[in-house]
């Protein structure tokens, strides 16, 4: 894959438009559209492109999962503070 190829994958990646993305990446404004086309219709280019969404996809649940152990740990650590110093209205939520 060359560099403008690797720019197309980053660039439609980030927006979701082909022809977008090949100006983006460096391909001619007038052919743009029919560009995007034919890239994202190149076996290696689909590769990278679903490479990098899986990638994507695979640290957004470890972000997920990572704060929900956050969130969870702040309100057992909240409740256990609470029971600790027996102040009764500590566990009452407030919003």
């Amino acid at each position: 894959m060359n560099i403008m190829q690797e720019n197309f994958v980053n660039e439609y990646l980030k927006n979701g438009d082909a022809a977008k993305a090949a100006v983006t990446a460096g391909y001619s404004k007038s052919t743009a559209a029919q560009m995007g086309y034919k890239l994202l219709n190149k076996p290696h280019i689909k590769a990278a492109i679903e490479k990098e969404r899986m990638a994507i996809n695979a640290t957004e649940k470890i972000s997920r999962e990572i704060s929900r152990e956050i969130y969870r740990d702040s309100i057992l650590d909240y409740i256990s503070r609470a029971k600790r110093d027996q102040r009764p209205n500590a566990l009452t939520w407030r919003i």
